[in-house]
């Protein structure tokens, strides 16, 4: 397998990496949450597995917010993966759930694999990238393996009560909304059923769409993500911040952005909720 297109985050290991690396296919999109598997079951990178978040439910209950460590380690006994298996993640169009799976494997799964962003979307012809567009047919799931062992990775991801806390003043932490502005005002309804629209007092936002690229892929050059996010948040500070949207999703994208221009990674949250 080729090393170009890029890979987020770059490492001098990659050329040994991608060799053992599983691809997975992340395609989901917030109108038509189906269509990502209809992409995959289309046309999809040869031996790509596929990461259905809208089937990863969360213990709340709640609508694509994030996954279940259990949810995690039947999605790699089912595919014959373990905790140490390097993945490449990559996204077919302007699909929303890649860098949501990134920070999730990597903060929540503790993936122990390298885990990196393709940073361009599926291409036919690309350099060392085979497509294959046959129906695919899901191996059956009575072909499951042992449950793996899989670990939880602590402070990277803040909950409801944790949120109260920080609005009523308990708790220190700038909160970064990154829905569009229209649901930020209030003046738009939100997407998802029973959600009402506006922000939580204090908040800041930055609606996720600016730190990307149009291929909606790649995240934008350093330069100009830390313009964007200085804007809002202090990126040189010690305080904490907390990265919100609707459901958790959007919210990796931002986190990922910052962590990109070098903030302590430390310093940043994403509420699932």
């Amino acid at each position: 397998m080729s090393i170009h297109p890029p890979i987020y985050p770059p490492t001098s290991i990659l050329p040994t990496v991608l060799p053992t690396a599983q691809l997975i296919d992340t395609s989901w999109f917030l109108t038509d949450p189906s269509n990502g598997a209809n992409l995959y079951n289309q046309r999809r990178y040869e031996d790509a597995k596929f990461l259905d978040i809208t089937k990863m439910g969360h213990p709340s209950g709640t609508v694509h917010s994030l996954p279940s460590l259990p949810t995690y380690s039947s999605f790699l006994s089912l595919n014959s993966l373990t905790p140490q298996t390097p993945i490449i993640l990559y996204q077919q169009e302007k699909g929303m759930a890649m860098y949501y799976a990134y920070y999730w494997l990597k903060y929540k799964a503790m993936h122990e694999g390298y885990v990196g962003c393709k940073l361009t979307p599926i291409q036919e012809g690309e350099d060392g990238y085979n497509i294959v567009t046959a129906p695919f047919s899901p191996p059956p799931c009575t072909n499951v393996g042992p449950i793996q062992n899989v670990r939880e990775g602590w402070g990277k991801f803040v909950n409801l009560e944790f949120m109260k806390k920080v609005v009523g003043g308990e708790e220190k932490a700038t909160i970064l909304d990154v829905r569009g502005e229209g649901r930020f005002k209030g003046v738009e309804k939100e997407k998802r059923e029973g959600v009402r629209s506006g922000h939580m007092r204090g908040s800041k936002n930055l609606p996720f769409p600016k730190v990307l690229q149009d291929n909606w892929c790649a995240l934008k050059d350093d330069p100009e993500l830390t313009n964007l996010l200085s804007n809002v948040v202090d990126l040189n500070g010690d305080g904490r911040i907390i990265v919100s949207c609707g459901s958790g999703v959007t919210a990796c994208i931002v986190a990922v952005a910052l962590e990109k221009v070098g903030v302590d990674k430390d310093r940043v949250a994403v509420y699932e909720g």
